[in-house]
């Protein structure tokens, strides 16, 4: 069987099969046209995709390293070779504000602040960012008042940087900053003016987090009472409301078998709650006590996939993932988490005209346990094949509701400005961060899991195709 009629065999079926919010695009090529004009193979040219196996960086996903981001200046040589070397592409940045428990922070702690992310950006990472005025089992933390001013001091750096902020976590309440036990809000069974008041923490803290970011609360039942009562739908998610942009994080996780307490007993926000609410919010966190059998690869494999976790520390606990690499479900972990997506099937117009459309369907599939948590644009690139000239078309596309088991399919027709030159173009798809800053810099885009397409040095995909403008190129019939 040829490529070209495989591919006619197989698209009929992942057309019917995709999901309303998932085909990206009006109703431009007509399924069955498209496919017999592929087959001519005069009209149109229709291209099959070879997925990879093999691990690499992607943004916002992955393995994270934690470093110590609040006493000394951070390296990006060294945040660079962990990109290199071990693929990862977040930092754990626990910023500890322990010289602000009874005052304002400094102003030095704040330049600090500033320093370590640009170390960040400069080793084209991001940050999972916590605040917190202790980092060990203390229960010292900042009177309300004193945390809401802090907050207001913070707001300016995180919006300065909200390009390299992947998410953000609760923090600032209790040891660790993950609002267990507290010296201002409360530990063990909270009374309702310790609910006021973390309620009112939260608040605030989505009030200064840039819209475009999520916050993580430390436990299900915190964003059930804290955020509103419901796991979010495909209608609810990446609205401005509390739910929509609030994901979770369980930094005892497989630990026992309510993972330390992140999940209580007949909680309205219990397992089926989590599974639907992670797949439109970011899951994460870390692992910390050897648990087998609970802690060992079937659990883990099974539960990382039920709750879309995008990201886990890379380093600990030690014992749980030494087990992983001894049991050899390691490697698939690092594949897996967050995102993992690939092109598998094409049809592009092989002519056009200026002022005209480019027709084009493509087939993608999401191997990963969640989808990008975070907004992200897709572009389809012509490069003039003659003087190398880009132009950059907008699809239009939400690579967030792209989860695994659902099918990818974009069509589209894109429409091109009467002033574009004729000329031969080759085809290219880009998904790079939409911040302005990070646009152009392609260890920023997402990489998809194909051989043979990605450019390194652009972020850009090859889509084995092209297109021939001219302004009497023969158009096939709509």
């Amino acid at each position: 069987m040829t490529p070209t009629s495989a591919l006619t065999r197989l698209l009929p079926a992942l057309l019917l099969c995709a999901l309303p919010g998932v085909v990206q695009a009006p109703p431009a090529i007509p399924p069955q046209s498209a496919l017999r004009q592929a087959q001519q193979g005069q009209q149109q040219a229709a291209i099959v995709y070879a997925g990879s196996d093999r691990a690499f960086h992607n943004p916002e996903r992955g393995f994270y390293q934690q470093v110590d981001c609040s006493s000394g200046p951070l390296d990006a040589g060294r945040l660079r070779q962990y990109r290199r070397e071990r693929h990862q592409s977040l930092v754990m940045c626990a910023f500890i504000l322990g010289d602000a428990l009874e005052q304002a922070i400094p102003p030095a702690t704040l330049l600090l602040f500033q320093r370590q992310m640009d170390a960040v950006r400069q080793a084209g990472m991001k940050v999972v960012l916590r605040f917190a005025y202790n980092y060990s089992d203390n229960a010292q933390d900042a009177r309300p008042d004193l945390l809401a001013e802090h907050l207001d001091q913070l707001r300016p750096y995180l919006e300065r940087n909200s390009d390299v902020i992947a998410v953000v976590q609760a923090g600032f309440i209790g040891s660790w900053g993950e609002w267990a036990n507290s010296r201002h809000y409360g530990s063990g069974t909270l009374s309702e003016e310790n609910w006021r008041d973390r309620k009112r923490v939260f608040d605030k803290l989505l009030e200064v987090v840039p819209a475009n970011r999520s916050v993580q609360l430390r436990t299900p039942d915190f964003k059930h009472r804290l955020a509103g009562a419901g796991a979010l739908t495909m209608e609810d998610a990446f609205q401005r409301t509390a739910s929509a942009r609030t994901g979770h994080h369980n930094d005892c996780f497989l630990a026992s078998e309510n993972d330390w307490g992140t999940y209580r007993r007949l909680s309205p926000a219990g397992p089926d709650y989590l599974a639907a609410d992670t797949a439109y919010v970011p899951m994460g966190g870390e692992t910390c006590h050897y648990n087998p059998p609970r802690s060992d690869c079937p659990t883990a494999l099974r539960e990382m996939a039920r709750f879309h976790w995008s990201y886990l520390n890379g380093a600990f606990h030690e014992e749980v993932l030494n087990a992983w690499r001894l049991q050899g479900c390691d490697s698939d972990i690092e594949r897996r988490l967050g995102y993992r997506i690939g092109l598998r099937h094409g049809i592009f117009d092989r002519t056009a005209t200026p002022g005209g459309r480019l027709r084009l369907l493509l087939t993608l599939q999401n191997d990963g346990w969640a989808a990008p948590f975070n907004p992200r644009a897709v572009d389809l690139i012509l490069r003039s094949r003659e003087d190398g000239a880009v132009h950059r078309f907008p699809l239009d596309a939400e690579p967030r509701l792209w989860l695994p088991g659902r099918a990818i399919v974009l069509r589209q027709a894109v429409a091109l400005p009467p002033s574009l030159p004729p000329g031969d173009y080759e085809l290219l798809l880009h998904l790079p961060d939409p911040a302005p800053s990070l646009r152009d810099r392609s260890d920023y885009a997402i990489r998809l899991a194909n051989d043979g397409l990605w450019e390194a040095g652009t972020g850009y995909h090859r889509l084995n195709a092209g297109v021939t403008v001219s302004a009497s190129a023969g158009m096939a019939p709509e």
